[in-house]
């Protein structure tokens, strides 16, 4: 079926987008099981290897659902402060809750690192009881490694870790955010990043790999990849006094 000019499926009732998987790295899948496991609520996805197409779950399913470029956010604007701001216009009196949601959105960045966070790749559910919940989708965009070419421990003398424009950029809005945020955001940071780990990101990209045939050499080079960089991470968190007995491996 047709809608939009976006082809849909229904599966047991419900409706689903089909997607195709363009780059043929099932980031989709990847993303939304890590997700689950940090506590990120997650449009989900199946996968068809015979089309190399994702089926995306159609948000409304849970209720209304609308990005939050919809509801009036500009595509540009990812300022926390802002984000707070369109909250507590929007929903007053769940805008801590929703602003919470949104920073857990916001730590889960750093590690799957997709630079298409914009305001038309999340949105407000409204739940049936009328609340409301923050939830991503289209993630195609993470683990930008065809930019990160240079991951054999190639080191910058002036920044002092790995010589990758974004995962660069990636610490460095790391440690302005540990150095200004509370304690409660600090905390939660840290929950995610004992929860992230290698060997998980490992056990997840190894299921994605038998399930839906993630060739080999993508499975090695996300692993390069992402443990790079939580090993970047892990060094600002002890840099900050944040963890003890974290050592780069």
């Amino acid at each position: 079926m047709i809608a939009n000019n976006k082809a849909y499926v229904f599966i047991n009732g419900k409706k689903f987008f089909i997607k195709k998987d363009r780059y043929h790295n099932k980031y989709e899948i990847i993303v939304e099981k890590l997700a689950n496991i940090a506590g990120v609520n997650c449009a989900k996805y199946h996968y068809s290897i015979k089309s190399n197409s994702y089926l995306s779950e159609d948000l409304n399913f849970l209720g209304d659902f609308k990005t939050a470029s919809e509801l009036g956010l500009s595509i540009f604007e990812n300022h926390l402060y802002k984000i707070w701001d369109f909250f507590e216009e929007k929903y007053p009196k769940e805008s801590s809750k929703l602003m919470m949601e949104f920073i857990k959105v916001y730590l889960f960045n750093f590690f799957i690192v997709n630079p298409d966070l914009h305001s038309g790749n999340w949105g407000i559910v409204t739940n049936n009881d009328g609340t409301h919940s923050v939830y991503i989708f289209d993630n195609e965009y993470s683990f930008d490694d065809e930019n990160c070419t240079c991951l054999t421990a190639e080191l910058d003398d002036d920044f002092g870790y790995i010589n990758c424009d974004i995962l660069k950029n990636n610490i460095k809005e790391l440690e302005y955010f540990l150095s200004v945020s509370s304690r409660e955001s600090i905390e939660l940071f840290i929950n995610m990043f004992l929860k992230l780990t290698p060997d998980v990101f490992k056990m997840v990209i190894l299921e994605t790999g038998e399930d839906y045939g993630l060739s080999k050499n993508k499975i090695n080079s996300l692993n390069r990849y992402y443990t790079t960089n939580y090993n970047l991470i892990g060094g600002v968190l002890k840099k900050f006094d944040l963890v003890d007995d974290f050592s780069l491996k």
